[in-house]
């Protein structure tokens, strides 16, 4: 009678299709001779012997192999078969960038390459049971997902996303209140930054200026001046300031006044310049406390006092900031004096 020994292992019962070659022996009688048969799959070698391999196939099957025995006098035993089951099994991977800008949000897919699964459940590490994701990165990041198929995990892919981290765009400038006319430089604080930069003057691109820009405040207003810079990946960044140049004396401020109801310079009369968008007009007296505004447009009238009581004679500050209906900025500081 032929005895199998371990060499059909329950471990051999379920084959994966990525385990395709297999080795099976028995333990032989000395004088005796064997014959193997396969159905589902093809011998690697002899199919005689105490020992064979056989290559299966690679579909989803119920696979046999099976042995008789012939001993020396001629004598056939029964043929032992043993079954094997082949389970497909899922390759998943993960499809998207390796590679992403600090703080980019990145797409992840959760995929097989076998699609003969179509009811695929998915478990990322991050918590989320979608096959698609989107997550936000700001250093690099390793993911797994588990896949499942009818309730049991069957296989793990995972994906590490390297990020690069974005440039981080600064520069000064000097003198820092520039008035009209004046020559300003704008200067790279990353003097060694090895890759792409460009200075945008007021939504205009110059492409020839170096880590230093200087440029002629040629008009009052605002001026909005940005650094740009990108390194090899492509992850970019820009820093903007607006830099408010201011023009020589717009406003014609009276040296001083005299509120004594003379009918004499008896207020403080400011004609504002035309097309003013907007202004803000404040007085204060000499500890700083405010003691008139006003936001007119056309032209500010003051009677030298305060919550109806006559202010002392003495110099006052003014400050007047405006922006003009083209957008300039105009800002002027000075003093009146209350003479009565």
């Amino acid at each position: 009678m032929l005895c199998l020994n371990e060499a059909f292992p329950q471990s051999s019962d379920n084959l994966f299709n990525r385990q395709t070659s297999i080795s099976y022996s028995i333990i032989p009688n000395p004088s005796s001779t064997y014959e193997w048969f396969v159905s589902g799959g093809q011998f690697d070698g002899p199919s005689s012997g105490s020992s064979i391999t056989i290559t299966w196939n690679i579909y989803a099957d119920i696979f046999k192999v099976g042995v008789l025995e012939t001993t020396a006098f001629g004598c056939r035993g029964d043929t032992v078969w043993h079954q094997m089951e082949n389970e497909r099994v899922i390759f998943p991977y993960i499809n998207g960038k390796r590679l992403v800008c600090e703080g980019e949000t990145v797409d992840l897919v959760a995929s097989s390459s076998d699609s003969i699964y179509k009811d695929l459940y998915y478990r990322w590490s991050n918590g989320a049971s979608s096959q698609n994701i989107s997550v936000t990165l700001f250093e690099k990041t390793s993911l797994y997902c588990v896949v499942y198929y009818n309730g049991d995990a069957i296989d793990t892919a995972f994906i590490t996303i390297d990020v690069l981290p974005i440039p981080k765009p600064d520069f000064s400038w000097s003198p820092m209140f520039p008035k009209e006319g004046d020559l300003v430089t704008f200067r790279m604080k990353d003097q060694n930054y090895p890759f792409g930069f460009n200075w945008i003057i007021n939504g205009e691109t110059d492409t020839l200026a170096g880590k230093e820009l200087k440029l002629v405040m040629d008009s009052g207003g605002v001026n909005n001046i940005a650094l740009y810079m990108r390194n090899e990946l492509g992850c970019d960044a820009e820093k903007q300031y607006t830099i408010n140049v201011e023009q020589d004396y717009p406003f014609p401020v009276p040296e001083a006044f005299s509120p004594n109801g003379d009918g004499l310079n008896d207020e403080l009369l400011i004609v504002l310049p035309e097309d003013l968008r907007s202004c803000e007009l404040r007085i204060f007296n000499r500890w700083g406390k405010l003691v008139f505004e006003s936001d007119a447009t056309d032209e500010v009238r003051w009677d030298g006092k305060y919550n109806g009581e006559a202010l002392a004679d003495g110099a006052y500050v003014i400050q007047i900031v405006a922006y003009a209906n083209n957008n300039k900025y105009l800002h002027q500081n000075g003093t009146v004096a209350i003479l009565r």
